[in-house]
């Protein structure tokens, strides 16, 4: 009797791995590395008032051109010089700035914004006498104010009379 030797199992070829190339990773840093694919930067003409109002912790929003056109200064202790850094961001379209300890002639300040629609002025102490500043603001379309503060239902009807197309929400 003779003995054969067992054949060994027939190995299969290593499976063939599904990877990329080396360089396929550059090409998907590429983007991240040269700056394509974010957002818009800041612009040089909001970069100054942007970086006055670091203390004050603003929460910006960029067009596509890298202009700030949406800004929230809520809650905090904004002083009147703070809305001269403000007023230089020209393309402000919303402004928020509820919360804030704000006195009538802080919206002196503000009235000179061209492109301003939205003004958020939600649990402030200001009067009616603030209201004045804001009869010369053209472009203004909503304004929110506190319901528990110390503008009245009089003061507030003459204002949309002053500014046609002007939506006034108490909160």
């Amino acid at each position: 009797m003779s003995i054969t030797p067992r054949r060994p199992a027939p190995v299969e070829p290593p499976a063939r791995r599904l990877c990329r190339p080396w360089w396929a990773a550059l090409l998907t840093l590429a983007p991240v590395v040269l700056g394509c694919g974010r957002g818009p930067q800041l612009s040089t003409e909001d970069q100054a008032a942007i970086e006055a109002l670091k203390p004050y912790s603003a929460v910006y929003k960029l067009d596509s051109n890298g202009r700030v056109i949406d800004l929230k200064l809520e809650g905090k202790r904004v002083p009147l010089q703070t809305l001269d850094d403000v007023r230089q961001l020209t393309e402000l379209r919303q402004l928020s700035l509820y919360g804030a300890p704000l006195t009538d002639d802080c919206l002196a300040k503000i009235k000179g914004l061209p492109r301003l629609q939205g003004l958020g002025l939600g649990d402030t102490p200001i009067t009616d006498q603030a209201l004045t500043h804001l009869e010369r603001m053209p472009s203004l379309r909503w304004l929110w104010l506190s319901k528990k503060g110390k503008v009245t239902a009089e003061r507030v009807e003459q204002l949309k009379k002053a500014v046609p197309g002007l939506t006034v929400y108490l909160q």
